[in-house]
């Protein structure tokens, strides 16, 4: 209690100017009482607290004959830390109902547990059969601080870890394991866990070291581009941007880590993100060359064959044509290789034998030979359409394609000069060789198609509008359904 000019006082608020105020409670409970005056008011509260346990029991009594629950309530003050004694905790389990036996608790009474709420306790008599294994999951710190109370589960039963409760001063939870010195079997944080025998597992801490770790980025290969990181170095968690940029004649494949155990948000985008983990970070950037595609142009021969003539690859070692009728009757047809040209001096091929008056499509690819004589394509050519000759029919191929030059912008030798970021809409036309006869339509193949020699440099639309992304040369082809075609040589300032 508290006098208030010898006036017995209980935990509330007064307006009164007091004289003298006396604590007459024994010095052991004096910490129960918070007491400040504050503009002429006394506040008085209690740093008490109190916690109720109550245990349960079902299909039977506890030990002592009754079946009424039993309560226990724990109180200290803010500071204490408040637990169970053991003749606190009632027996059970020799006293079950009938058709019934021993059970077990739905978690364990103990005394060495913290009780830090109203918790509530069942002793559950089982069911007159074989009793499933229990087993049961501790948690150690491990030179952590804080608790936390087992799991338990039924044999074979798979149960989520709890998340971990303790900490530790300078270092940050890594996971658990089932030894201390983490050489044993780990386990993630709520990570499902099957049980077949108890277990205890070992908090593993990672120091949280305050020192900076380096970002090293590389190219590959040399001077095919140039890639660099948003900074060069920082702490564990610090977020990095990375960037590539691929030079004239490369194009950007992939991002590679070398070193530090981190994570890309997309390997295959030139710009992509890191986080820092505890070590050195290098990254590669990787390029591949741009390869030129073998461009054919295809012309029918007499009434039954077609000749196809192509650009040659500089570092090709052959060609492989592939060949189909186009698709008909609802027919998806896939062209087939149908030839393969094993030197680079050959340069055009006859098919003969095929059907008058019919449409084909065809494309090429060129490929080089590996150390143990694997085939790899390094380009193709885009899928041209052509007519066979004979008979009377509707359509006709194109004879050349036409540059609208009106606008002063393509100069002679159709050369073409944009500004990083201009744009240029390309005007053409087609020559037919019967000008009495169509075209192909546009629901079988363009009349007219576009593609660029490197879009890294430039790139071009379905429409023909180009587009200028950096600094360099490329060549930007306009060609017809069977491959003829001009070409605009493109330098981007």
């Amino acid at each position: 209690s508290i006098e208030v000019d010898g006036q017995g006082q209980e935990v509330g608020d007064y307006d009164l100017t007091p004289k003298g105020a006396v604590i007459n409670d024994d010095i052991s409970d004096i910490n129960k009482y918070d007491v400040t005056y504050v503009n002429g008011k006394l506040h008085i509260t209690s740093d008490e607290k109190s916690y109720n346990v109550t245990f349960k029991v079902k299909n039977g009594a506890w030990n002592d004959g009754t079946k009424a629950d039993k309560k226990v309530t724990l109180s200290g003050n803010a500071g204490d830390t408040l637990k169970l004694s053991a003749d606190q905790i009632p027996a059970a389990g020799s006293k079950p109902d009938a058709d019934y036996k021993e059970g077990r608790w739905d978690v364990t009474p103990d005394t060495k547990i913290a009780i830090t709420a109203d918790t509530t306790y069942t002793y559950t008599y089982a069911n007159d059969g074989p009793l499933p294994d229990k087993y049961t999951i501790s948690f150690d710190a491990n030179g952590g601080t804080g608790e936390m109370a087992p799991q338990k589960a039924d044999k074979g039963e798979t149960v989520q870890l709890k998340a971990n409760e303790f900490t530790r001063s300078g270092y940050f939870f890594k996971n658990w394991n089932t030894k201390p010195d983490g050489f044993g079997e780990s386990y993630d944080d709520k990570q499902p866990v099957k049980l077949e025998n108890d277990m205890t597992l070992y908090a593993q801490w990672t120091e949280d070291k305050p020192e900076e770790y380096t970002v090293t980025v590389t190219v590959s290969p040399k001077k095919s581009g140039t890639a660099k990181a948003s900074v060069n170095s920082g702490k564990t968690g610090t977020k990095v941007t990375l960037k590539a940029v691929s030079k004239a004649g490369y194009k950007f494949k992939k991002w590679k880590v070398v070193s530090g155990g981190v994570k890309l948000a997309d390997a295959t985008k030139t710009k992509t993100t890191l986080a820092i983990k505890d070590a050195n970070v290098k990254v590669k950037a990787i390029f591949e060359k741009i390869y030129e595609a073998p461009q054919p142009e295809i012309e029918p021969v007499g009434d039954d064959g077609i000749i196809l003539a192509w650009w040659k690859v500089k570092e090709a070692e052959g060609y492989d044509i592939f060949m189909s009728r186009c698709n008909h009757g609802g027919k998806e047809i896939s062209p087939k290789l149908v030839k393969t040209i094993e030197e680079n001096e050959t340069l055009q091929w006859t098919a003969t034998g095929l059907k008058p008056n019919k449409s084909y499509k065809a494309y090429i690819k060129a490929f080089v030979t590996d150390k143990n004589g694997k085939k790899k394509y390094i380009s193709k050519s885009p899928l041209m359409h052509v007519y066979t000759a004979g008979g009377n029919r509707a359509y006709t191929n194109a004879k050349s394609v036409k540059l609208n030059t009106s606008d002063g912008m393509i100069k002679k030798g159709n050369k073409l000069t944009l500004k990083v970021k201009d744009t240029y809409k390309i005007k053409a036309s087609v020559r037919k060789a019967d000008k009495k006869k169509k075209l192909l339509p546009d629901s079988h193949v363009k009349t007219l198609r576009y593609r660029s020699s490197d879009p890294g440099v430039a790139t071009v639309s379905s429409k023909g509008k180009i587009t200028a992304k950096k600094k360099g040369k490329c060549n930007i082809y306009v060609y017809a359904h069977n491959g003829v075609n001009k070409t605009i040589k493109l330098t981007v300032k």
